[in-house]
């Protein structure tokens, strides 16, 4: 490959998967598995900062970088990008009040989910699930916090993100679903139509060994409960715990499905 660089746009508000920090850094789980990319490439890797990640997908459609760090497959993004293996598999769960039942999706049917803009749970409700009111929101983080004000029945998110906000904010009158509604399978986005670079980033998705990955999660998904933790409810510590060894076994499962 000749590029002496591949540029990417990622999502600025995604802790703990990914973020831009106040000096304009990429961090989070995403952050340190493209760094891990781009050793293997022997290719640096600059990020074109972005605001928010509708901003991001805008870049992407419009072909003004090489790669997307971190997404997953739909048919409509399908139209601007190619994609690598999933490289970080994890349920997708609702969050939601303690004193509301949620059965399935049937419970939603006239109330109002909160969805962040721009993902791909925002295309599937309106398809699958036109009964459902979504409330249009900029963050994982937002869509909680939403719920959490009485703004939205439900919010979209994942076992990881539902563990590390609830945490941060010490919200103890939500909980997750007690069945996961999909699974996140998220990959490297790469730019339409450019089959070498598409070859050459698959390949480097699947040099990842379970020691790299094992090394990057342990990082930024945090297990154990700490002493600021005490107080919090149960599920968090139990279900955190639990559901991260599920997520790891899932991940070497399905990577060795592929």
């Amino acid at each position: 490959m000749n590029k002496g660089e591949l540029t990417y746009v990622c999502d600025p508000n995604w802790l703990p998967y990914e973020r831009i920090n106040l000096n304009g850094e990429h961090e989070g789980v995403a952050a340190d598995y493209m760094n891990l990319l781009s050793e293997r490439l022997g290719v640096p890797f600059r990020l074109i900062p972005t605001k928010t990640w509708a901003q991001s997908v805008l870049l992407a459609k419009a072909g003004k970088c090489d790669l997307v760090t971190m997404l997953n497959k739909t048919p409509e993004r399908e139209e601007f990008l190619d994609f690598t293996e999933p490289y970080f598999t994890c349920p997708v769960i609702l969050m939601r009040p303690e004193e509301f039942s949620l059965e399935s999706l049937d419970d939603l049917h006239g109330k109002t989910v909160a969805v962040v803009k721009g993902y791909r749970q925002e295309e599937e409700f309106q398809r699958d699930h036109p009964e459902i009111k979504l409330l249009i929101v900029k963050s994982s983080e937002d869509g909680i916090l939403a719920v959490k004000n009485g703004k939205a029945a439900a919010s979209v998110a994942t076992l990881v993100e539902a563990y590390h906000f609830t945490r941060v904010h010490r919200i103890n009158e939500l909980k997750p679903t007690k069945w996961a509604v999909d699974h996140d399978y998220h990959r490297v986005g790469v730019r339409k139509n450019d089959p070498l670079l598409l070859s050459i980033m698959r390949k480097a998705v699947s040099s990842l060994t379970e020691e790299d990955r094992h090394r990057v999660e342990e990082v930024w998904i945090s297990v154990g409960a700490t002493e600021s933790e005490k107080g919090l409810p149960r599920w968090v510590i139990l279900f955190g715990v639990g559901g991260l060894v599920v997520i790891f076994a899932w991940l070497i499962l399905a990577r060795k499905a592929h």
